[in-house]
């Protein structure tokens, strides 16, 4: 139950073990109804014992990356449009990064999924600040989290999606009054973040020793001491590079003059 080292959280390997479990009693029952040689004969991979399981779990990620387009439509029609949902969940399945990556035995496209429940859930807070929908938004930025440590950073949305709901609104002293007295509900969105990191990691709790070691790469804080830093100069150069030469392979021509053409008419409503 303990993988021993926390390089990434474990909430991935859980699941695939999960869907391991799954085919292993499938192919027993194969097995049992003196089927084998029958499917073999044209499934053989289903008993090559090297690869079929790395298969299993590709297939798996696939999975989860196709259907990140379900809270990608949502998260667009609750801020916008069912159209604007429909052209969102468009674009996610088919941005040559986010198909490429879908299909390996990766973290990125099930980090991604989850992290897309928590844009939608922040979706709904930015428009009634309900408190079920901070519970499912935390705890959609726990398992985020649990799957790749990056995805912790979703909680940033939540916290944006809640001043937001409030500043959209008229100034007033009502309204500041009301937001102090919701304060507690971001609170409680981060109780419940822990709660699905732990869910999904648990040894990061019963095995804190390892968790927090700084020493090498079989503790989680190791990867934090670790990521070095750039100077600002360095990332404004950083991004230009990359804006033009990897955007354009990762989001593919279409989109990236899709998103020039948005930015710029993002900039003309503001500054007009």
């Amino acid at each position: 139950p303990n993988p021993k080292h926390f390089d990434w959280p474990h909430l991935y390997i859980y699941l695939n073990y999960f869907v391991y479990m799954g085919f292993a009693v499938f192919r027993r029952l194969l097995d049992l109804a003196n089927l084998r040689l029958f499917v073999s004969s044209f499934l053989p991979i289903i008993w090559e014992e090297e690869i079929v399981f790395y298969l299993i779990t590709r297939v798996f990620t696939a999975t989860l990356g196709a259907l990140t387009v379900f809270p990608v439509y949502l998260a667009g029609k609750k801020l916008f449009s069912k159209k604007v949902g429909l052209l969102a969940s468009l674009a996610i399945a088919l941005f040559p990064f986010h198909v490429h990556y879908s299909h390996y035995s990766l973290t990125e496209a099930p980090m991604v999924f989850l992290l897309a429940w928590v844009i939608y859930f922040s979706a709904r807070i930015l428009e009634t600040a309900s408190l079920k929908d901070f519970v499912a938004a935390g705890f959609f930025v726990g398992l985020s989290a649990s799957t790749k440590y990056n995805g912790g950073l979703s909680a940033l949305i939540v916290a944006v999606a809640f001043f937001a709901h409030f500043l959209t609104k008229k100034p007033t002293s009502q309204v500041l009054l009301s937001a102090f007295k919701n304060s507690y509900r971001p609170l409680l969105s981060g109780f419940f973040a822990l709660f699905g990191f732990l869910l999904g990691t648990p040894y990061a709790l019963f095995d804190y020793k390892t968790f927090s070691r700084t020493d090498g790469p079989k503790g989680a804080y190791w990867q934090f001491t670790n990521v070095g830093s750039v100077s600002f100069s360095e990332q404004v150069s950083k991004f230009f590079n990359a804006f033009f030469s990897k955007f354009p392979s990762d989001w593919g021509a279409i989109f990236v003059i899709l998103f020039v053409f948005a930015l710029f008419y993002f900039l003309y409503k503001v500054f007009a």
